[in-house]
């Protein structure tokens, strides 16, 4: 389970002056659940996501991980956290000058999998996300040769390759179709159902998308920095 209790951030900015990107939050992300982060830009999501990443610490308050407080002060303790985490970027690229498969083994080499079992566990993502196709070979192309929604999944891969407890993604789902942006959706609810009888799976989506009418699930909403409305659908 993931808890923000009272959260608040704060950045500096010009002249010796303060904006507050989180206010005072506190919400509960629950073991083996989907969840939306929903409000405009600027509401404060991404920074939300990134206190549970450990990429910032709040200013006031706690951030509790499966019932520890969690210092992202300790670069010890967000490294260790780290692996349980898959992240789903907005914007970051995969590296151009590797394959589909090889980006989704980055990963894995680097948590120490071997090059054989690195293959065969990106393989088998790639083709749980509908990427491995012999005929066509997507998962041999570099990725200026996929599609800007193919090039979305293989992120998706690489964030789940490692069976991480929580997933965290933001916007997924900006820079697809609508038919894209459903396939999407359903592979964030298929890791968690498939996973409830082992480790329970959470999984977190800041997004702007109508879709998640049709996938509906627990609800937040942000609104200048401040927890507005909680549906639990």
């Amino acid at each position: 389970m993931i808890k923000l209790n009272q959260v608040s951030k704060e950045f500096k900015i010009e002249n010796d002056t303060f904006t507050y990107p989180l206010s005072n939050v506190s919400l509960e992300f629950k073991e083996g659940s989907v969840n939306y982060l929903v409000g405009e830009s600027g509401a404060g999501k991404s920074s939300l996501l990134k206190l549970i990443t450990g990429d910032f610490y709040p200013t006031k308050g706690e951030v509790f991980i499966n019932g520890k407080l969690f210092n992202a002060k300790n670069r010890f303790e967000v490294q260790a956290l780290r692996k349980h985490i898959g992240v789903v970027y907005q914007n970051l690229p995969l590296i151009a000058d590797l394959t589909a498969i090889e980006n989704v083994m980055q990963p894995l080499l680097a948590q120490g999998v071997s090059l054989e079992r690195a293959s065969l566990m990106a393989k088998a993502m790639l083709e749980k996300v509908g990427l491995f196709d012999q005929e066509n070979g997507f998962h041999q192309m570099l990725p200026r040769y996929l599609s800007s929604g193919q090039q979305q999944r293989v992120s998706i891969a690489c964030a789940m390759v490692t069976n991480p407890s929580i997933l965290i993604a933001d916007e997924p789902t900006a820079n697809v179709d609508d038919d894209t942006a459903r396939q999407i959706f359903q592979l964030f609810f298929d890791y968690v159902e498939k996973n409830q009888t082992t480790i329970p799976r959470t999984v977190i989506i800041a997004t702007h998308s109508y879709l998640i009418n049709e996938f509906k699930s627990r609800t937040y909403r942000l609104s200048k920095g401040f927890l507005t409305v909680t549906n639990n659908n």
